[in-house]
């Protein structure tokens, strides 16, 4: 996927709560946003608040409502987990169409990865849900297969 499938642009008036946008080549969903009015030497702005969608940093920007903002592509995909490798930070997944996806993503020190390797030690069948967005890729949610 080219960097192109993997950003739209959006005027930045048109940007809501829970809406993704790049800011520091990160992709982030917006956590608030203030527009102000226009004032008498310029157009309006918006106060942009949002968290990186991996590394949950907060980040803040600054636009005019009239530019238009990068916007990531982020897709959310459930798999099944078939084991965790021998390392411990890689995964096998099965996607829907029953293929294995090998190292999708690794494992890292989340709440979800750390909830998803105790219930595999414990014999579980686990489902994750992976999200994807600039060429990135991060278990962002688990939970028990329901087979």
């Amino acid at each position: 996927m080219s960097d192109e499938d993997q950003i739209k642009y959006v005027q930045v008036s048109e940007l809501r709560l829970g809406s993704y946008i790049i800011i520091n080549d990160g992709a982030c969903v917006i956590t608030a946003i203030s527009k102000s009015k226009t004032g008498k030497h310029g157009s309006s702005k918006a106060h942009i608040v949002a968290k990186n969608i991996f590394t949950h940093k907060k980040v803040e920007t600054l636009m005019m409502c009239s530019e238009n903002a990068r916007v990531p592509v982020v897709t959310r995909t459930s798999y099944d987990v078939l084991d965790l490798g021998e390392d411990d930070d890689s995964i096998s997944l099965l996607n829907s169409k029953m293929e294995e996806v090998p190292n999708l993503v690794k494992i890292d020190s989340d709440e979800p990865c750390l909830k998803l390797k105790k219930a595999i030690e414990e014999g579980k069948t686990m489902q994750v849900t992976v999200i994807c967005a600039l060429g990135m890729t991060k278990i962002c949610d688990c939970s028990e297969s329901k087979d």
